[in-house]
């Protein structure tokens, strides 16, 4: 009884959002979030460019890039162990050595010179008027 009630819970709630914001079966409603539709997901890409702006603004901690960056934690952990591969980060075990300034964090983010050079070069494909929806920054 419960599932056919969220069942029809999830209906009547995208039938609602559909005919709230005028829209057609197929077209995608528009969040608050950068623009972006429901159906659409974000590229790789995407999600790379976006953590790296993350740690770039001063997050460093792993658990705000994940929220910032709306990913779950098994798929934030394959692209940070990949952008220290790349050398796009680098990463700081603050467990050894010195006091630590968070008992639960024993590794933080920052950002490489090769990762800011990254952020500019596709900041600066978006300014020539490259398309947008593949360029998110």
């Amino acid at each position: 009884m419960y599932l056919a009630l969220l069942d029809v819970c999830r209906l009547s709630i995208h039938t609602w959002v559909i005919i709230k914001c005028g829209l057609r079966d197929g077209q995608g409603v528009k969040t608050p979030r950068g623009g972006e539709t429901i159906d659409n997901r974000r590229s790789k890409l995407e999600i790379y460019l976006e953590v790296l702006q993350i740690i770039k603004d001063g997050t460093s901690k792993p658990t705000r890039i994940m929220y910032n960056a709306n990913i779950s934690w098994q798929p934030l952990m394959r692209v940070l162990k990949s952008m220290i591969s790349q050398g796009l980060i680098r990463e700081i075990d603050v467990s050894s050595g010195g006091r630590k300034r968070d008992k639960r964090t024993s590794r933080l983010y920052e950002i490489t010179m090769k990762g800011e050079q990254v952020i500019r070069y596709f900041k600066e494909a978006k300014d020539l008027g490259l398309d947008e929806a593949i360029i998110p920054l």
